[in-house]
């Protein structure tokens, strides 16, 4: 049994205690370790919580398939708020 709820925030306690400066590869595009990537999800939940983003706030994200759709898939739940993926192709079928 795990001594905290396994939520997204607590799920990062792991690899940043065990090995941060394990390289996390995004396709070729981008290198980062677990901290970098930590610091930057703190950097993007600090800057939503800038513009009155809170627990409870739902955020629609329209992004294609990216490192910042990654960062926002894990920073947004993070501070609490709920990622609402909006999907970019409209449906074909009526």
């Amino acid at each position: 049994m795990y001594k905290y709820p396994l939520i997204i925030k607590k799920i990062w306690l792991t690899p940043l205690r065990r090995s941060p400066q394990k390289e996390i590869v995004y396709r070729v595009e981008k290198r980062v370790n677990y901290k970098e990537l930590f610091d930057r999800l703190k950097k993007i939940a600090n800057a939503l919580e800038s513009i009155g983003v809170s627990k409870g706030t739902k955020i629609g994200v329209l992004v294609w398939n990216t490192l910042e759709y990654f960062e926002a898939y894990f920073a947004i739940p993070m501070m609490g708020a709920a990622l609402h993926t909006i999907n970019l192709r409209p449906s074909q079928n009526k």
